[in-house]
């Protein structure tokens, strides 16, 4: 995913201005860490060693400040929607390109 947006900084940079590649490197780091938090928060619940609440409200509050923070950038007009929505498509994208071409889990038998 990481990667994946780091491409699509350079490709936005060069295709359109730094500006816009800025927008596109917000929204792949916006991405990424959204990936980071949502894994953990995954691998809390199914693990399921401990108490689970505590990462339930932190899926909560990284709702809230997704949600939050991609409106105050909207908001504020330092960079296009349109940017910002390229960069957080490195998500979808880079995860389906690792499940493609990344390496494949051992096999169970």
């Amino acid at each position: 995913v990481a990667a994946t947006a780091g491409v699509a900084t350079v490709v936005s940079v060069l295709v359109a201005n730094l500006r816009f590649g800025l927008g596109v490197l917000a929204g792949g780091a916006i991405a990424v860490a959204n990936l980071i938090v949502l894994a953990r928060i995954v691998q809390a619940f199914l693990g399921k060693k401990g108490n689970t609440a505590p990462w339930a409200i932190i899926a909560v509050l990284k709702l809230f400040l997704l949600l939050g923070g991609v409106w105050l950038i909207l908001r504020s007009e330092v960079v296009s929607g349109l940017a910002l929505v390229i960069g957080y498509m490195s998500l979808p994208v880079g995860a389906v390109i690792a499940s493609l071409f990344g390496p494949k889990p051992p096999e169970e038998g």
